[in-house]
């Protein structure tokens, strides 16, 4: 991002400065060049930290913490294909040169990971044309964890059948 970006940032969207000063300047500054690889397992710490027990109590935390809009695309036995999108991602995608969902997609895979019981990790793209991120998430139903399962928050009520299983 150039600084004639980052003034207009400042003057017409205020409100967004300070997730891009902490995500996207910040950030890199600390974590240098493993800016990406650090952020991926900063977003599976903080799942361990906010265990969530649901689908739904995902799909809320990301509304929450304006990550953006997560929903379910596809599912099949140990792969599952969702898609974060909405105005929080597009604004971040307008500046591609520092846009990076990595923290996201560890906080996913961490979280179905606990949810399911064995070893997740997950991936990203970017489809920038249609400002949406597109994540993998990869499940080894043959790898159970060995943690105990957490004690869940809760954001939602539960409603059967919305959640994607394994």
């Amino acid at each position: 991002m150039n600084w004639q970006s980052i003034q207009e940032l400042l003057k017409q969207r205020p409100e967004d400065f300070q997730g891009y000063l902490d995500r996207d300047i910040l950030l890199p500054l600390l974590l240098g060049e493993d800016t990406a690889d650090l952020s991926y397992w900063l977003g599976k710490s903080l799942a361990r930290r906010l265990p969530l027990a649901e689908w739904d109590d995902l799909v809320s935390f990301f509304a929450r913490a304006d990550w953006g809009e997560l929903s379910l695309i596809s599912q099949k036995k140990s792969v599952t294909e969702l898609r974060l999108q909405g105005p929080t991602v597009a604004k971040r995608l307008a500046f591609p040169a520092t846009a990076s969902f990595s923290l996201e997609t560890g906080f996913v895979a961490q979280t179905r990971e606990q949810q399911l019981g064995f070893l997740t990790e997950a991936s990203f793209t970017v489809d920038a044309r249609h400002q949406r991120v597109s994540l993998r998430i990869q499940t080894d139903l043959k790898d159970p964890v060995a943690q105990p399962r957490p004690e869940f928050i809760q954001l939602t009520t539960p409603v059967a059948d919305s959640a994607p299983t394994e």
